[in-house]
């Protein structure tokens, strides 16, 4: 082999799903065709049908700490950081605590990340047979960059998806103690709003705009898949189906889905997946007399979730006013082939999306728009290609403009 190894390190791979499940698979399956080695470093673990793919493609499989001593230690250590985050959560979530005191378990946290992201790193570094990688961690913590990069010795990109905890002052400490191996770490972002705020946060940071979603033509769901899967829902032919996938985060707008909901009038299927939802707004979408629900209140599978996007007609994708991460959802439809009705702050997607005939974009908080929506006639579903007029990279591509981000790397850490 003549290409340098490929490191994907997945922190979250024990329930990876949707866009990310098939970009780490894509990746794998590209970089063997280049003659690359694939490591794919999953400190938690990996679950199975992820795992299955990416061996499949030839990937060499880490979990834990693969056996480094030194990763062992910091991974010991992030997993007490991360039990202890979780109790501290329970303790001080009472608002008559300080709130200094309610961030510090999202201060372990993200400690906990980092030292998970550090040991990840050397446990994959090490099972490369050549000795720098083109290392790229999928889902990376918002902070101690930097301290990640000391701590494991690889020089590595990382994908930050959003900013939801920031560093405060011993965790700045910290990072600023580390700060000399900065040259070392790229921080790939995938929206302009997200690198605004890491370079708010870490002005000697090196930060480059890449969206992280890839097209995949192999995705697309034909008409027969479409129909079995409606027919297992127990569908009639004629009866609208929309989906709600996803775990209900601070950046979805369910409140607005949910007023919609209740406007609209038209008798529909609501397919609600993912982990976590608010049981107590499912129950009350589901006393909606015009609205059949189906709730699979869980992490999905790979299988699963193309099972729901196969039964429906559009995807309903609704964000906040301040949202500001890429939208893995739209990425996920336009590969699948489902419409999409779509309320976002990001004017670039919104400007993406709009003219095209299998989406349609409305105002960010606008019930009755959506509720107009919900009861009117649908857009088409996206052709196959939507994804690449979408702007989105092929793994190839993707994987080009990662080697080259890399060697910026090497050359000025010669």
């Amino acid at each position: 082999m003549t290409a340098a190894p490929l490191l994907l390190v997945e922190r979250n791979a024990h329930r990876v799903a949707g866009h990310h499940h098939a970009a780490l698979i894509a990746l794998a399956r590209q970089a063997r065709a280049e003659g690359r080695q694939v490591v794919v470093a999953a400190p938690g673990g990996i679950t199975a049908d992820t795992g299955q793919a990416v061996e499949a493609a030839g990937a060499v499989i880490v979990t834990g700490a693969g056996g480094e001593p030194v990763g062992a230690v910091l991974l010991g250590a992030g997993l007490l950081l991360s039990g202890l985050s979780h109790v501290a959560v329970r303790l001080t979530a009472s608002r008559r605590w300080p709130r200094p005191i309610r961030r510090w378990p999202h201060q372990l946290m993200l400690a906990s990340r980092c030292l998970a992201e550090a040991a990840a790193l050397r446990a994959g570094a090490g099972a490369c047979v050549r000795a720098r990688p083109v290392a790229l961690v999928l889902t990376a913590a918002e902070g101690l960059h930097t301290l990640t990069g000391a701590l494991s010795g690889v020089a590595h990109l990382r994908f930050v998806h959003e900013v939801d905890t920031t560093e405060d002052g011993l965790l700045r400490l910290l990072g600023a103690a580390a700060r000399r191996h900065s040259p070392a770490v790229i921080a790939l972002c995938p929206t302009a709003s997200v690198q605004a705020e890491i370079r708010a946060r870490f002005p000697y940071l090196d930060t480059r705009i890449v969206a992280f979603a890839l097209a995949d033509p192999d995705a697309y769901i034909c008409d027969a898949e479409r129909a079995a899967a409606r027919s297992q829902l127990g569908v009639a032919d004629g009866e609208r189906v929309l989906c709600l996938v996803g775990g209900w985060w601070a950046h979805k707008d369910i409140a607005t889905v949910e007023r919609a909901l209740t406007l609209a009038t038209r008798p529909l299927h609501l397919l609600a997946a993912g982990s976590p939802m608010n049981t107590t707004v499912l129950q009350r979408i589901n006393a909606l007399p015009h609205v059949m629900l189906h709730v699979q209140h869980r992490e999905l599978p790979a299988a699963h979730l193309r099972a729901v996007y196969a039964a429906s007609d559009a995807a309903i994708v609704a964000r906040t006013p301040t949202a500001g991460k890429e939208s893995g959802l739209v990425a996920d439809a336009a590969n699948h082939g489902v419409a999409l009705l779509v309320s976002t702050p990001d004017a670039d997607l919104a400007a993406r999306l709009r003219g095209r005939p299998w989406a349609r974009v409305l105002r960010v908080g606008d019930a009755a728009e959506l509720a107009a929506a919900l009861d009117g006639p649908l857009p088409a579903r996206p052709q196959p290609g939507a994804a690449v007029e979408l702007g989105l990279m092929s793994p190839a591509a993707a994987l080009a403009r990662f080697a080259a981000i890399a060697h910026d790397i090497t050359e000025r850490t010669r």
